[in-house]
């Protein structure tokens, strides 16, 4: 069976419910295969009980239908709360420690600023730990990151081919390693005071310890166990429930008022059944967040002609990147593993951009390749990310944010005698 469309990211506006409701997840939701599956059991159960019972024979099994009704309803809605909730948990601790990951990231990069004065060193060293940030999420991803590394000069060759070597440690590890040697290299002309390299050590330390924690929460899922019981119990539940509403006040009517039944029948089912399915889809959703959309990923898998170079974790989002205007306004293509590698990037790039300037002193200036021009291929998905949900979360706080520092005009007039 097809994976369900999902992204880590849907923009919506917590003032507008019933935006929400119409929204193209909600509508996703209603075509999920699960949930026809349902909708096409009941009404099998339904017609069948109206075509072959009897009044006092559905009244019969309704009857005893009554107390495991009550108990699996009660234990559904204990047991889908308690999954719900461990399942949110995990997906807050894989958010909790990327962005804790992203942050001592950007403060590695501050104090690199503020305290190597020999500002090629100071390239060098960002350098490496955006290139071991790329191969960490490359790892997650189950995808090899070197040849994205080279072509965004995070790299060189000659590390490359180190990085490929078979039976070696993980490249991510590595790189982190020689970002280390550089940061504490004390043959320098004016090296970095020792003090400073334990504080910037600190940061390396803690975004290895946060970042190397996503594939570890992945390794220990929710114990399969506990899954399954929540699987059946759902099945049992909508089985149990399909019954219930097919034999609940069965009486013997004309075609015409039996097929109003049944609709109402269906209706109510169906309200019910989209519930609990819901729940059930969100809860895989959050033991899942990394997860992509299936028919975006599908769709947008560009061919070895388009790109000239072997696919990678942004490479799959190219052609819609580079053909922005042919998209839809309302369609959108989370991208949420390429945030966490290539905005960090492109803030310590424009962090440092001045010193690879002509005009800049030679003893300021830096002679790293991590300022050299973006690929093309770079270049575009920069602009792609307008057209995120991400960013559409972004523009929706922008719009409704309180005002900061109001135009004079704006306030209320205040006679000169009641000022303060």
């Amino acid at each position: 069976m097809e994976a369900p469309e999902q992204t880590m990211v849907i923009a919506y506006h917590p003032g507008r419910p019933l935006d929400g409701l119409t929204s193209r997840v909600v509508l996703r939701t209603l075509f999920h295969p699960i949930y026809l599956a349902t909708l096409g059991m009941f009404l099998l159960i339904r017609i069948g009980v109206a075509a072959m019972m009897t009044p006092d024979t559905a009244e019969q099994i309704d009857l005893v239908l009554t107390y495991p009704a009550t108990l699996i309803g009660t234990l559904f809605s204990f047991f889908i709360g308690f999954f719900v909730n461990n399942c949110y948990t995990r997906f807050m601790d894989n958010w909790r420690a990327a962005m804790i990951g992203w942050s001592r990231l950007n403060d590695l990069a501050l104090q690199v600023y503020g305290y190597v004065q020999d500002r090629t060193q100071a390239c060098e060293v960002l350098r490496l730990m955006n290139a071991a940030n790329h191969l960490c999420y490359g790892d997650l991803a189950g995808q090899n990151m070197i040849n994205v590394c080279l072509r965004r000069h995070l790299l060189t060759e000659a590390e490359a081919t180190k990085l490929k070597k078979v039976g070696g440690p993980p490249p991510f590890y590595m790189v982190s390693c020689w970002a280390l040697e550089k940061l504490a290299d004390q043959s320098k002309a004016n090296p970095v005071e020792k003090m400073y390299v334990l504080a910037m050590d600190k940061s390396v330390i803690e975004w290895r310890q946060q970042t190397t924690l996503l594939p570890m929460i992945q390794m220990n899922p929710i114990p399969f166990p506990y899954y399954r019981n929540m699987v059946l119990l759902i099945l049992i539940f909508e089985v149990v429930v399909a019954f219930k509403i097919a034999l609940g006040g069965f009486t013997p009517l004309g075609l015409d008022a039996k097929v109003m039944e049944i609709v109402l029948d269906f209706v109510l089912f169906a309200a019910i059944s989209l519930l609990s399915i819901s729940l059930f889809l969100t809860s895989t959703y959050l033991l899942m967040p990394w997860q992509t959309a299936y028919h975006s990923k599908k769709a947008l898998r560009p061919s070895s002609e388009d790109l000239g170079v072997k696919r990678s974790l942004t490479e799959s989002l190219v052609r819609t990147a580079t053909k922005v205007v042919k998209q839809p306004a309302e369609e959108t293509t989370d991208m949420p593993a390429e945030y966490f590698i290539l905005l960090p990037l492109l803030g310590h790039r424009r962090l440092f951009e001045d010193f690879a300037m002509p005009d800049t002193p030679p003893a300021s200036r830096s002679e790293s390749i991590f300022l050299k021009p973006l690929h093309d291929i770079d270049a575009a998905l920069v602009t792609h990310f307008v057209q995120t949900d991400s960013w559409r979360m972004m523009k929706i706080l922008h719009e409704s944010f309180r005002n900061l520092a109001p135009s004079p005009r704006d306030l209320p007039y205040v006679p000169p005698d009641d000022r303060a």
